[in-house]
């Protein structure tokens, strides 16, 4: 079972191995530019990074903007090593920020899903809220999740 810590320091050791996963995934794996995942929202929006760990061994991230009225999340940047894949850390890291969100009040988690990860996040009670479009070149839906008071009662 994974633990997570979270951070809103760019200067944290969370945020560099948040910042490892990300280019690791993003950049090594799936060809973007450094400058297409390294963006201007880590150096002036407020922002929220989660990395989940195993053994001490960061293998999972997702990077949370919070909406002006602090009613909705923003899921970004979700991304898992090659060796944490297939482990269910997936799932665990969205149950944490589903609950992370739920602690603050949040009422709504909507992200923009690459296409070949649409069946992930239905699993999860994601549902799709906008017509397909691209972004840096790839197929992408936005998808969102209503939260409730009482996850027990979804």
């Amino acid at each position: 079972m994974a633990t997570f810590k979270t951070t809103t320091d760019i200067h944290d050791p969370v945020f560099k191995e948040a910042a490892h996963i990300r280019s690791l995934v993003f950049v090594q794996e799936q060809g973007f530019e450094e400058n297409e995942e390294a963006d201007d929202i880590e150096r002036g929006y407020e922002h929220i990074h989660v990395v989940g760990y195993i053994d001490d061994h960061p293998l999972t991230t997702a990077r949370l903007l919070p909406t002006e009225d602090g009613q909705t999340y923003l899921i970004e940047r979700v991304a898992t090593v090659e060796e944490g894949r297939g482990q269910g850390l997936g799932e665990e890291l969205f149950h944490f920020i589903e609950s992370f969100a739920r602690e603050r009040g949040v009422q709504e988690l909507v992200l923009d899903a690459q296409d070949a990860a649409l069946i992930f996040y239905e699993k999860l009670g994601y549902t799709i809220a906008s017509p397909g479009f691209f972004e840096y070149g790839r197929p992408h839906h936005t998808m969102h999740k209503i939260l409730r008071e009482d996850p027990t009662n979804a």
